[in-house]
């Protein structure tokens, strides 16, 4: 009986890994991160299928010193920059498969932008970002990463 038992465990054990190992091998991970202006770090994380150039879901999170941002100590300049970064994301309110967060710790807003592919509504979510009818309705990972790293971002 504990011969069958243990047996039965380690089945069990082997068919979860396989499933875990199975789900991450279809899965796979591009970040790239720019952090060329000071005050300021930008990381976006785009997830395809392996092999795929079509993006399932894409995360941004943008880290900025306010101080080092604006060259300014002063509260209400502060307070006027973290209130447009709030209102910047305003436009995904509501969209179902956008998730969007801005918070303040002292002079630092940290804004975070995740966009899931699979869910959201292409056309709604061109119309929040202010991008014509004629656009693409999937986003190709290879584009994104040309485009980021010809605004400086680095792949790590």
């Amino acid at each position: 009986m504990k011969k069958i038992l243990k047996a039965l465990v380690a089945a069990v054990a082997v068919f979860s890994i396989t499933i875990l190992a199975g789900c991450t091998l279809f899965e796979h991970k591009t970040t790239l991160v720019n952090n060329q202006v000071a005050g300021a770090k930008t990381t976006m994380v785009y997830y395809t299928k392996r092999n795929s150039d079509k993006v399932q879901q894409q995360s941004l999170t943008s880290e900025n010193d306010l101080t080092k941002l604006l060259n300014s100590k002063k509260k209400k300049d502060l307070d006027a920059a973290y209130n447009s970064l709030k209102k910047s994301v305003s436009s995904y309110k509501g969209l179902k498969g956008v998730t969007t967060k801005v918070t303040r710790k002292g002079n630092t807003v940290t804004e975070n932008v995740t966009i899931d592919y699979t869910k959201v509504d292409m056309q709604k979510l061109k119309d929040a970002q202010g991008l014509g009818k004629g656009t693409k309705n999937t986003v190709s990972l290879k584009d994104s990463v040309n485009t980021l790293k010809a605004a400086g971002f680095k792949e790590q």
